[in-house]
């Protein structure tokens, strides 16, 4: 790979993950983040919070973008809500179809864990379908959170049309609230919630807690400052049809903890690679 007009090597096994070597600044200050920030090949936006003391750094974080699969929040939350209030059992089994194998049973527990842990997106679906997806797209709505849209999880294909009109568009902006898409400021306003154990409900939010602590993320490990815990979601598209032009799109939303410190954030960064100004 060429960093700064230099090649580079680094291997790793089959089916490992692929580390690349810390050759990146961390930036001092917002100024130079924002710098960082203009380098970018795509549009990026993001928004921080420190919880503690209300200091904030924001680029776009009202432009609307695609969350990918950082939407699973939702699903993890209306699960939680509805256990919470005895109308649903977390042993009970659903039926997981994973393309070419054959069906499995999974306790919605262990679904709930893979959607978070994996990104399980069978899971996912087997979560919503069960759930039923008015009742998850109704929760940014429940929450007071604004910048979300209405269908935050769409139904199955809904995100593919959606797509590919945005790579087809004009200015490839998504200037409203499509499905799917959403804002940096409002998906981080979940994590801040959650943190003020405002997220539907102290006993709602410390269940909530506990199911992302079971997994745990190392989010930005060369970007941090040492100490600090990650929890949240990821998400990431590479939407490669034949003969059609790609998109990509990668992101983050969560809470990182240290000591009394915490910090609410979501980054996203959109990608059309076949575009003269991406390239």
């Amino acid at each position: 790979y060429r960093f700064n007009g230099v090649e580079h090597e680094t291997e790793c096994a089959e089916g490992q993950v692929l580390h690349l070597p810390e050759r990146f600044k961390i930036a001092a200050d917002s100024g130079e983040l924002m710098q960082f920030a203009a380098k970018c090949p795509g549009q990026i936006g993001f928004y921080g919070k420190n919880l503690n003391t209300s200091q904030t750094v924001e680029l776009n974080a009202d432009q609307p973008a695609c969350m990918a699969s950082m939407v699973k929040i939702f699903v993890l939350l209306e699960c939680v809500q509805e256990s919470q209030k005895g109308k649903l059992d977390l042993k009970e089994k659903l039926t997981i179809n994973k393309p070419g194998a054959s069906s499995e049973l999974w306790t919605m527990e262990k679904a709930m864990f893979l959607m978070i842990a994996a990104s399980d997106n069978e899971a996912t679906g087997a979560l919503a379908k069960r759930l039923g997806y008015d009742q998850i797209n109704a929760m940014p709505k429940a929450l007071g959170i604004e910048g979300l849209s209405k269908n935050i999880l769409p139904e199955p294909g809904v995100l593919d049309e959606v797509l590919d009109k945005r790579i087809y568009s004009r200015s490839k902006l998504a200037d409203q609230l499509l499905p799917q898409h959403g804002t940096a400021r409002a998906m981080t306003a979940y994590f801040e919630l959650l943190h003020q154990e405002k997220l539907i409900s102290p006993a709602v939010s410390r269940r909530v807690l506990e199911q992302f602590e079971k997994a745990p993320m190392g989010f930005a490990p060369n970007a941090k400052k040492s100490g600090f815990n990650c929890i949240g979601k990821g998400g990431s598209i590479l939407w490669i049809r034949p003969f059609r032009k790609h998109y990509n799109m990668v992101g983050w939303v969560g809470l990182a903890t240290k000591d009394k410190t915490a910090i609410a954030f979501c980054i996203w960064s959109e990608w059309f690679p076949t575009d003269d100004d991406a390239i």
